[in-house]
């Protein structure tokens, strides 16, 4: 194996081990195994990052592109989506229609210009505007959030950015627009919930 295999083999551990963290809490367990108020995943979140996901795979998939954030991102959503229909909350926000309108866009446009490339791009590009959608709630309570997992999502991109085997539409979008909405993401709970930081959020 060759230096890329191995990192994309430290990728997928990262991906898919950031997802422990908040299954741990779902169960009402943090990472030290101490009690904890029980998280309620949001049912219809996690079928739309599940359906996105899976357009994403599929797209590099036909492209002959996959990487093992690819691969870890389908993983991960799915078990934490089999979780959310027993334990999730399944309100659904004005958001989550936007964002499943997308979804099936992304379909719709790959069936009609028959390009795997358009599903990719309209399902990164819904993702990445679901972090915007999401960033004024989440400043406003960042503890909804676990720092650990999303610090290692984040660690995940960087190094599957560093492991890309070429910088093509179909193998390197997902790996840029997850880097940019997972970097958005972590600024937004470090600043707001470091000890050191100016904006940490008052108890």
């Amino acid at each position: 194996m060759d230096w890329r295999a191995y990192v994309s083999l430290i990728v997928a551990i990262l991906i898919i081990g950031s997802y422990a963290p908040y299954l741990l809490e779902i169960f009402g367990w943090d990472i030290f195994f101490r009690k904890i108020p029980k998280r309620s995943p949001s049912l219809p979140a996690w079928i739309i990052f599940f359906s996105l996901s899976l357009i994403v795979w599929l797209g590099m998939y036909t492209k002959q592109t996959l990487t093992a954030q690819a691969y870890a991102s389908v993983v991960g959503g799915f078990v934490i989506l089999m979780i959310a229909f027993f334990r999730g909350n399944p309100v659904w926000k004005v958001r989550h229609f936007f964002c499943l309108i997308g979804a099936f866009a992304g379909i719709w446009i790959w069936r009609i210009v028959g390009d795997a490339n358009a599903g990719i791009v309209i399902a990164c590009s819904v993702s990445l505007l679901a972090v915007f959608a999401m960033a004024p709630e989440l400043w406003d309570k960042p503890h909804h959030e676990s720092r650990l997992s999303w610090s290692m999502a984040w660690v995940g991109c960087v190094l599957q950015l560093i492991a890309l085997q070429s910088f093509t539409i179909s193998s390197a979008t997902q790996a840029v627009f997850a880097f940019v909405g997972d970097s958005i993401i972590v600024a937004i709970l470090y600043a707001r919930t470091h000890p050191l930081s100016r904006f940490k959020k008052k108890d």
